[in-house]
């Protein structure tokens, strides 16, 4: 994951999550056409968890995915940026259950 900020100068920073999708098991790194070759495996796990994201990222307690693509063999999957981690968020938490972060 690598901290961007929008490419329009807006004042909003970003992350954006890379995930290799080339097939690694083949010898070669390009197809005969110059292509990459992915990994079906990898391209349809990347390509669902877009989806997933895409379809709950507007929920409060998700984080939100602005845009993802697969170009040269990685995908990216751009991403609201928190300015603390997740364990920072729970660490203020005396009991942590379904109801702690209800809106």
């Amino acid at each position: 994951v690598y901290e961007t900020s929008r490419a329009d100068g807006g004042d909003e920073q970003l992350a954006v999550k890379v995930l290799d999708v080339r097939d690694i098991n083949s010898r070669d790194d390009e197809a005969d056409d110059g292509a990459v070759r992915l990994s079906l495996r990898r391209h349809r796990s990347v390509m669902k968890e877009m989806t997933i994201l895409s379809m709950i990222s507007m929920h409060d307690n998700v984080c939100h995915m602005s845009a993802g693509f697969v170009e040269e063999g990685l995908a990216y999957l751009v991403l609201a940026k928190y300015d603390r981690t997740l364990g920072e968020a729970l660490e203020g938490c005396e009991v942590l259950n379904e109801t702690t972060f209800r809106p």
